[in-house]
């Protein structure tokens, strides 16, 4: 996960400090000293089994997130997502001109659940390092309380319109940036284009092995994805990756 990590993102950085930075950060996960694995499977809270949603347009969006994950963006219809909502194909357009639109509601969804996981996360510390323990926590829990959401995200971007694509990198980018600025501030040291590989790293381990473990609810297998977050994030860099290279 952690190698595979660099063609997830666009950051730029010279051969030699990548191959660097991945070997560090590969260590880590190798020597992290996880919590003991839980007696037994836990499973992760079931979204729908509360009271139904009233309003169309967040039942539509419910539908068509298990629609596009189920059986991708591609070979999902307006059709099928308006029948399972219990409505027509000409009733889910007075919501969304589009199936594009429909995918771009669920990625500003889970843009705004991680702003609201970062303002709390920052909220309740009183350092850098706590609320990196903090933010890691809160978002391994909303990764296993919802996977769809997350798988979404990192699969269909290229599915998104081009101004759609443009506006939620932006968002994307000031998520990173937090992200950045606590790795940074924990290791002064680390170029702020390192401390990004890392965090990118970071993120997209928590979809690999939540896969892995099938997003076993437990205590303790939050706590050891939460874990290896950490390892990655704050491995001590070695000597050649910090050293001046070609950057861009």
């Amino acid at each position: 996960s952690v190698i595979a990590s660099i063609t997830a993102h666009r950051t730029v950085l010279g051969t030699r400090r990548i191959e660097a930075l991945l070997c560090d950060m590969s260590r880590a996960v190798l020597a992290s000293d996880l919590p003991a694995r839980a007696p037994a499977p836990v499973s992760r809270p079931v979204a729908d089994a509360g009271l139904a949603v009233l309003s169309k347009r967040e039942l539509l969006l419910t539908t068509a997130l298990s629609n596009f994950n189920t059986h991708g963006y591609h070979e999902a219809s307006i059709e099928e997502i308006g029948v399972a909502a219990g409505m027509t194909a000409s009733s889910v357009y007075r919501y969304f001109a589009s199936k594009a639109d429909l995918l771009a509601a669920l990625f500003y969804r889970t843009s705004e659940r991680l702003s609201v996981i970062t303002a709390d996360a920052l909220a309740e510390s009183p350092d850098s390092a706590t609320a990196l323990r903090n933010l890691a926590d809160r978002y391994v829990t909303s990764a296993f309380t919802h996977p769809e959401l997350l798988s979404i995200y990192y699969a269909e971007f290229a599915n998104l319109p081009q101004h759609e694509r443009k506006n939620l990198r932006a968002l994307q980018q000031q998520h990173i940036d937090q992200w950045t600025h606590l790795v940074t501030t924990e290791l002064p040291d680390l170029p702020t284009v390192d401390a990004r590989f890392r965090v990118h790293a970071a993120l997209g381990l928590v979809l690999d092995v939540g896969r892995l473990i099938r997003f076993d609810f437990s205590p303790c297998s939050r706590a050891r994805v939460v874990a290896l977050m950490l390892a990655v994030l704050l491995a001590e860099p070695h000597s050649s990756t910090i050293e001046t290279g070609s950057t861009s």
